[in-house]
């Protein structure tokens, strides 16, 4: 990234890929792509949401680390701990590993890093957990 002209202010990996994906996304203005892209460079544990304020999307994926969807009525959450969302809705995804999930306030668009379709399904959560 230096070499391309960015300089990086800090020394994370979580700011390494909010620049490539930003150069990515310059490619033809997709979020989902552009993440996708990006990440079928990375390697390590990861859970990573990228927010693009212009689409009024969110691209989440992940491998290894936990990630889970809460779908409400015309709002989504996302979580790494199904308790953090049972004062929220009950209806979940729980991602898997080399899933790739495109949110807005209303849909939500499910598939995998290598472009092919998820068979992640979602799931209801059960209410004896109380609030997180």
């Amino acid at each position: 990234l230096e070499v391309q002209g960015v300089e990086l202010q800090s020394e994370t990996d979580s700011e390494a890929l909010a620049h490539i994906i930003e150069r990515e996304l310059s490619i033809d203005n997709n979020p989902e792509e552009a993440v996708r892209r990006t990440l079928r460079q990375a390697r390590g544990t990861w859970g990573i949401c990228a927010l693009f304020t212009d689409h009024d999307t969110i691209v989440c994926a992940r491998n290894g680390s936990p990630l889970i969807i809460g779908q409400g009525v015309n709002e989504m959450f996302i979580s790494s701990d199904p308790h953090a969302l049972t004062a929220h809705t009950q209806q979940v995804i729980y991602l898997e590993d080399g899933d790739l999930v495109t949110l807005t306030a209303t849909s939500v668009k499910i598939s995998t890093l290598t472009g092919g379709v998820s068979e992640t399904k979602s799931s209801i959560l059960e209410n004896n957990w109380g609030e997180a």
